[in-house]
């Protein structure tokens, strides 16, 4: 049954994102994450790069507010970038070629662009991982915040909390520390879970094993993250390797509430697959 779910490809594109996390090379970790091929990646890089120089051929100042209006003239303006708003949870939107070929995508992808375009052209551009959403922080001074998913609207604290009661339904109380910069590894392992969500959503088996086990990797000592594979291979059916992760999580973490429900998933199943102890 992994056999179905996994092979070399994944492995590679696995080790791949690896080698991009340890580079701190955004946009190489996020073709790694979709696993795209040479030529639906080539086109994608130059047309990011096409767009980084008509950014830099405009010669904004270190400003916040001037580096943010040239991104927004060229990105959204010029070349039409914007948030997906009717396939919101389709897989393609977490994707970083189908952003750039479409235009469009979940919040996180939209602003990785704008993030990836930024710093090619020299200007300074950061993620901030809001609850419920993405936003970018641009500027060597006078640093503004910036929604990529709406068009480069400019935000301020009161707007970001507005946002975020809005995103999660009002159950996120508001802390300060959300509007701290997140750097590559902590986007990619926000993309992960978000493409997560939407194989679940559509039903993708292939997908949903995937990314999970990218998630289990990228985060060997999370207990949660671990279980979560465990989880996530029991849904697609794997019985027999299910029980093998419940397993190993519950001896690796002994002590914990991700072992203890281990133990409980592992007793559950254990009728399903009589041959494995």
């Amino acid at each position: 049954m992994i056999a179905d779910l996994w092979d070399d490809r994944d492995r590679a594109d696995l080790d791949r994102l690896l080698a991009a996390l340890r580079a701190d090379a955004l946009v190489d970790a996020l073709f790694a994450v979709e696993g795209a091929p040479d030529e639906v990646e080539v086109p994608c890089r130059q047309r990011l790069s096409h767009w980084s120089r008509a950014v830099a051929r405009h010669r904004p100042g270190p400003s916040g507010p001037e580096q943010a209006e040239v991104l927004r003239q060229v990105l959204c303006e010029g070349v039409g970038l914007r948030g997906e708003t009717e396939a919101y949870y389709a897989p393609r939107t977490c994707h970083l070629s189908a952003v750039v070929q479409h235009l469009q995508g979940m919040p996180i992808l939209v602003s990785a662009v704008w993030i990836a375009v930024a710093r090619a052209a020299g200007l300074n551009a950061w993620g901030v991982g809001l609850p419920g959403h993405f936003i970018v922080r641009v500027g060597a001074e006078e640093a503004v915040l910036v929604d990529p998913f709406a068009g480069g609207e400019p935000l301020e604290e009161p707007d970001c909390r507005h946002l975020i009661g809005r995103t999660t339904g009002g159950r996120v109380a508001w802390d300060p520390s959300f509007l701290s910069s997140v750097d590559t590894r902590q986007i990619v392992l926000r993309v992960l879970r978000n493409l997560l969500n939407c194989a679940e959503r559509v039903d993708d088996a292939v997908l949903l094993y995937r990314t999970g086990r990218f998630l289990a990797e990228l985060s060997p000592e999370d207990a949660q993250e671990q279980l979560r594979l465990a989880a996530v291979t029991e849904a697609v059916g794997a019985t027999p390797a299910a029980l093998d992760l419940y397993v190993r999580v519950a001896k690796r973490f002994p002590g914990t509430a991700a072992a203890a429900h281990a133990r409980t998933r592992w007793a559950d199943l254990k009728d399903k697959a009589p041959t494995v102890h």
